[in-house]
């Protein structure tokens, strides 16, 4: 489902870069502010051109409802870019379409990945709410709760040990040494990456 949305968007925006230069000198003309999708008219006029010309022709309703609305010389070539500009929002909207599509295809399977390892944190308890599955494919909800890590005394005074001189340094904050304190001390409650 992703591939297909995403090889889509590909083709999508293939045509409009192939289609790029269709009636490119009549384009240039075109005032931008009015036309915002004009990067797209290339596509959109080689659609209305080829497939849309008879169709758009012979629409009585539409063709008299623009000649109410447009009080111009050029009459024909502002109900050709009414149109042009409809195609060009339909690419847009398929162009959404499809990447939106692909993104929540992507979304769903990230959810849906198995979970072969749980990482135990050493500063808190944590619960992960799981999605099981058994062979016969029965679902259920179960919430494991996994506490912090637990440190044996050998491996505390093993990691006191390590991080004798990084906590020296902590608690001593601004004062000169252990010795010589006139200033607050920063009395940590955790050191390192073990949070002892």
């Amino acid at each position: 489902m992703i591939f297909i949305m995403i090889l889509g968007a590909m083709i999508l925006n293939s045509f409009i870069v192939i289609f790029s230069t269709y009636k490119k000198e009549e384009r240039k003309s075109l005032d931008k502010k009015q036309h915002k999708l004009y990067f797209i008219y290339g596509l959109s006029m080689f659609i209305v051109d080829r497939l849309l010309s008879k169709i758009v022709k012979n629409n009585l309703k539409v063709n008299q409802a623009l000649g109410k609305l447009i009080v111009k010389e050029d009459i024909e070539r502002e109900k050709y870019l009414y149109i042009v500009k409809k195609v060009a929002i339909c690419i847009v909207v398929i162009e959404i379409t499809f990447l939106l599509t692909a993104a929540t295809a992507l979304s769903e399977k990230m959810d849906n990945q198995s979970v072969d390892t749980i990482t135990r944190s050493v500063s808190q308890d944590t619960e992960y709410n799981l999605q099981i599955e058994d062979k016969k494919g029965k679902q259920e909800q179960v919430t494991i709760h996994v506490a912090k890590k637990q440190y044996t005394k050998e491996q505390i005074n093993s990691i006191f040990r390590k991080r004798k001189d990084e906590l020296i340094k902590k608690i001593l904050n601004k004062n000169k040494s252990l010795n010589h304190v006139n200033q607050s001390l920063n009395l940590v409650t955790s050191i390192g990456k073990e949070k002892i």
